[in-house]
């Protein structure tokens, strides 16, 4: 038997014990084995081991054999995001949960183009196998021209279809998963081996973010958070998210629009959480645990809701120690101060770019008395403030209001 081919025979040979075990774990769960969800899982660890063969594939550059393994790798990744395809659209119908549905959307709408990007980089490497006389070469970077003759890809073709596969990916978990191919420099080459890195991280990345959000151990400890071996600490400060989201909804009358409030939630497992902060694909805040620091990172490609989060942030007390535009805002924050930010700070960003565009239909009446008073109060803010500021002390005006801001906390 080939080494390659030990990699998706492996799950064959698991001991009747371990599956014995995930039966009772399944039972204790009250987990359908056949259900939409379980297939997925078994989808997902299939593709976990396909990402350690795309891995031992990644360390042989040189190997005049990797570009047949490559194409063998690649056409497993395809029919394995074939199969997820399918199974996905079933799950759509078992989620409980309206964020699991927007969750799980969202990833079916993305692995048919998935599907394509990996056929394509497959096709182009098949080809390309039964000219190369150097193997190891895959394509000039830039602005080199390819050469069929010896066996080469134009980066323009295979190049492309990789930063989109990377694309895909990060707009949907707020990762980057290019590493290889971004760092080249222009006479230098993409080879075989080191374009199965960049591929089998991004693939990687995607089953780790499934894996994360929808493993069927993962408990609700709390309305919308959700944890596996969580962090206590993380978990709490998840909680005070929660309450601070559900005091300012308002039962529909406050400051979200129904479909941000109703896909809120959060998931802690270990020292990471990853918060959904609303219903936009990638619309996320990534947390960390780092000794008795908490990293956050808040995820948007609008600048103007990052302008909105910094100033709030700042009348807290709390300065942004990384910014990279249309991407995310990072804080560093100390354990004990943490709550204020996941309080009154992190709530700020849900439904902001709305709020921004149509302030009258969020604030409204609910906080003044009179649309009169609304509209000459919100006037004189914008001409002090502009918009972002009128928005940020409306938000301020309105953690004070349902009675948020409370003891020591100042503004």
């Amino acid at each position: 038997m080939s080494k390659n081919k030990m990699y998706y025979t492996i799950p064959v040979a698991l001991s009747p014990a371990i599956f014995a075990s995930i039966a009772v774990l399944l039972d204790l769960l009250r987990v359908d084995p056949e259900s939409a969800l379980i297939r997925l899982m078994r989808l997902v660890d299939k593709g976990l081991f396909y990402e350690r063969w795309g891995r031992e594939i990644a360390s042989k550059t040189g190997d005049e054999d990797v570009v047949d393994e490559e194409v063998e790798y690649l056409d497993h990744l395809v029919k394995l995001y074939r199969e997820m395809y399918d199974v996905l659209n079933e799950l759509i119908d078992e989620c409980e949960h309206t964020w699991q549905v927007t969750l799980v959307r969202d990833i079916y709408n993305i692995v048919p183009h998935i599907t394509s990007m990996l056929r394509d980089i497959r096709d182009a490497v098949n080809q390309s196998r039964w000219r190369a006389l150097r193997r190891d070469r895959l394509s000039a970077h830039m602005p080199h021209k390819s050469s069929l003759r010896e066996g080469l890809i134009g980066y323009s073709f295979v190049g492309r279809r990789v930063v989109m596969l990377g694309d895909l990916v990060n707009d949907l978990t707020n990762r980057e998963c290019i590493w290889v191919l971004e760092k080249l420099k222009p006479a230098e080459e993409y080879t075989f081996a080191e374009l199965i890195n960049d591929v089998t991280a991004c693939h990687h990345t995607l089953m780790d973010y499934i894996r994360m959000h929808l493993d069927p151990e993962l408990l609700e400890v709390f309305p919308k958070v959700y944890s596996k071996y969580g962090s206590p600490e993380l978990v709490e400060l998840c909680k005070a998210w929660v309450d601070s989201t559900n005091t300012l909804y308002r039962g529909g009358d406050g400051i979200y629009a129904p479909n941000d409030y109703f896909c809120l939630n959060c998931v802690v497992w270990g020292n990471r959480a990853e918060i959904r902060v609303g219903s936009s694909p990638g619309h996320a805040t990534h947390a960390e645990l780092v000794d008795n620091t908490v990293v956050v990172r808040y995820y948007d490609t609008d600048e103007t809701v990052h302008a909105g989060l910094t100033m709030v942030a700042d009348r807290f007390g709390f300065t942004p120690t990384k910014h990279m535009e249309e991407e995310f805002t990072e804080f560093r924050i100390s354990l004990d101060r943490a709550r204020e930010f996941f309080s009154y700070v992190l709530p700020s960003v849900t439904s902001m770019d709305l709020r921004l565009e149509e302030p009258a239909r969020f604030w409204g009446v609910w906080m003044f008395r009179t649309a009169r008073e609304f509209r000459e109060t919100y006037s004189r803010l914008w001409k002090e403030r502009g918009p972002i500021g009128a928005e940020v002390e409306l938000y301020l005006m309105a953690l004070r209001r349902v009675g948020l801001l409370r003891g020591s906390v100042q503004v």
